[in-house]
């Protein structure tokens, strides 16, 4: 199980083959993130965030990016180069990714 405390008060969960369960203490609330309703498998192997506090969750099958406090969006790898992600990691210029298939660098692009 992984885990780890965003802002706003809220708890993450991720579990082995669940999904991910974002807790809201000042709400009292929970949502279920997985399978069903977003994510490419239920195993989440990792949480990271980012400076924007938005969620990064390694799955058995790659990655997903959450945003937290609007629609979901995941970032698909339908070649199969990134392969099992163990690890990601924040930079000044995007993040490292840590998979089966070694590190990779994802450069993030400012959009003017």
């Amino acid at each position: 199980m992984s885990r780890g405390f965003i802002k706003n008060n809220k708890l993450v969960i991720g579990t082995g083959n669940k999904g991910v369960y974002i807790y809201d203490f000042n709400s009292e609330t929970y949502k279920n993130i997985d399978r069903n309703n977003v994510l490419m498998n239920n195993s989440v192997l990792c949480i990271g965030f980012d400076k924007e506090n938005d969620l990064w969750l390694g799955l058995d099958n790659g990655i997903a990016h959450v945003e937290v406090n609007s629609p979901i969006s995941i970032f698909y790898d339908n070649s199969g180069i990134l392969g099992s992600v163990y690890s990601v990691a924040t930079t000044n210029k995007g993040y490292l990714i840590a998979s089966n298939h070694g590190v990779l660098n994802l450069i993030q692009v400012n959009s003017k």
